[in-house]
């Protein structure tokens, strides 16, 4: 399935990746609020989020960061933030990781609910495509 044309903002599409022991993480689905999670950890579970190869985008002055699909403008997804300058488009996963590099989620529901809500403020204003 083209990833542009999943449900945008469907819990259903996630229903593989989402588990209850996994990795707190925030989910900013195209023109949707962003929405905390528990996700599986893992390479495949960020793949299936994002409908994709994923890409690392620092988020400046932030301790977390995104991953957003390697591809999205090649497969013509809708903008979805604003980071440093750029647009990034797709769905987009915030998380953090820890002194080694690992992916490791938020810590706290609270800390997860800050991100969710800076993600919201980054939203790009015309979520229409280029």
């Amino acid at each position: 399935m083209h990833a542009s044309r999943r449900p945008a903002g469907s819990l259903g599409a996630l229903a593989p990746v989402v588990s209850t022991g996994g990795a707190l993480v925030v989910v900013k689905w195209v023109n949707k609020p962003a929405k905390v999670l528990r996700v599986a950890k893992g390479l495949s579970a960020l793949q299936a989020i994002v409908g994709g190869m994923i890409e690392f985008v620092a988020v400046p002055g932030k301790e977390f960061f995104l991953y957003a699909n390697e591809d999205g403008l090649y497969q013509r997804l809708l903008p979805n933030v604003q980071v440093q300058g750029g647009v990034i488009v797709g769905t987009v996963v915030a998380t953090k990781s820890d002194k080694m590099g690992n992916d490791v989620g938020f810590k706290t529901e609270r800390e997860a609910q800050a991100a969710a809500k800076y993600l919201d403020t980054l939203a790009h204003p015309n979520p229409r495509p280029y």
